[in-house]
């Protein structure tokens, strides 16, 4: 099924993004770690031609974006910076967010949206009230833009998914082991500030006891350098037996 054989016109986000899933689901890589740490390939388009109907300021760190907002519902376009995304239930990291990123487009469709974001760096953060359900299907239909969302909401999806797989993963050691990837992985200014330790125990329900031995066995083994708290270097990372 392509997407010029749907009406936009009156297809709500919810049916789009359902059949985009049913038809492209298989299409997604899930290869890890490197997937995680990728940007969207559709934000840098959404972002450009929603500009001129966002409300766009510079973002000092630590700043928390919340997509709701009493009554209201916001979406945010990432457009400078790096922000975290993390679980409003528990206040658990997600992962990092590095712009170009468009997140709480879900707000047309629900006021339940467990993500908030964070922002770790200055940033240039453009903010869309979304409570006008009806204009913002309009405006999303003027701009041709029904299809690069739906594409970006599932790429979202996919990071969220992944994060998912490594925080559930069967033993305690394959966590730290999927952490300590995706760290590597991550931006060497944000790696080069946070403990890996910290960062672990950021984003999974594992004590700092569990986390330290798991990284003093690694380190011992010369399976990971770590200096003062700082991971630096991944040599190897064993399956455990």
């Amino acid at each position: 099924m392509a997407f010029e054989d749907i009406s936009l016109e009156h297809t709500t986000l919810s049916v789009l993004l359902l059949v985009y899933q049913q038809e492209n689901l298989r299409m997604l890589d899930l290869n890890f770690p490197s997937s995680i740490n990728q940007t969207s390939p559709y934000a840098k388009e959404i972002i450009e031609k929603l500009k001129p109907y966002a409300d766009i300021r510079r973002v000092l760190p630590n700043r928390r974006l919340s997509p709701t907002i009493n009554t209201a519902n916001y979406c945010y376009l990432v457009m400078e910076g790096r922000v975290m995304a993390y679980r409003t239930s528990d206040d658990r990291m997600i992962s990092t967010i590095n712009a170009p990123f468009v997140c709480g487009f879900m707000g047309i469709i629900t006021q339940s949206i467990d993500i908030y974001l964070k922002t770790t760096t200055p940033a240039l953060i453009g903010k869309i009230l979304l409570n006008d359900v009806d204009g913002t299907e309009k405006l999303l239909n003027e701009l041709n833009l029904w299809e690069p969302l739906s594409k970006h909401m599932m790429f979202a999806f996919k990071k969220y998914y992944i994060c998912n797989q490594q925080i559930t993963a069967p033993s305690a050691y394959e966590i730290v082991c999927a952490q300590l990837q995706i760290l590597m992985n991550e931006q060497r200014s944000l790696r080069t500030s946070i403990t890996a330790e910290m960062y672990i125990r950021n984003k999974t329900t594992l004590s700092r006891s569990c986390v330290m031995q798991v990284l003093s066995d690694l380190k011992k083994g010369g399976h990971v350098e770590i200096d003062r708290g700082i991971l630096n270097r991944i040599n190897s990372l064993p399956d455990k037996n």
